[in-house]
């Protein structure tokens, strides 16, 4: 693998400012309405995808013939792996009654009508599964380079 430049190390910094700027954003914004909340979070993700994105095209030039066969695989099994994972842990009782505790937990009330957790159910199942899909990729590309040895 090639050097990191000077750029790829003020991305990384970006990440990070990023989401500092997204917890303050957050305390600073803590009494507006939600859309504003809502926006300013929608706003702070999407700059840190692409920022991500940008930081991975990056690595990804850099990459030799095993390292991108390993990419690839884990990309196009990862997938797949991470799914098939959340799916089993969905229905263990331990897991979903953790789901519907944090859902519980982020359960907050306005005006006194209080909000649906099966919403915040739904979202922390997609980012649990996403979480998970990121694991199980790590775990393969790691896998596929140790086989390559």
């Amino acid at each position: 693998m090639k050097q990191k430049t000077a750029a790829d190390t003020a991305l990384r910094f970006a990440i990070a400012a990023l989401l500092i700027g997204w917890v303050v954003s957050m305390v600073w914004l803590a009494g507006q309405p939600d859309w504003v909340g809502s926006a300013a979070t929608l706003f702070f993700l999407i700059a840190m995808w692409a920022v991500g994105a940008i930081i991975q095209a990056r690595d990804d030039r850099r990459l030799d013939e095993v390292e991108l066969a390993a990419v690839r695989f884990g990309a196009r099994w990862g997938l797949v792996a991470g799914v098939a994972f959340m799916n089993a842990l969905v229905f263990l009782p331990p897991f979903h009654s953790l789901l519907t505790e944090i859902a519980g937990f982020l359960d907050r009330t306005d005006g006194g009508f209080p909000r649906a957790v099966e919403g915040r159910m739904f979202l922390l199942g997609i980012v649990s599964t996403f979480v998970a899909q990121e694991a199980c990729r790590a775990l393969l590309v790691a896998g596929w380079k140790w086989s390559k040895r």
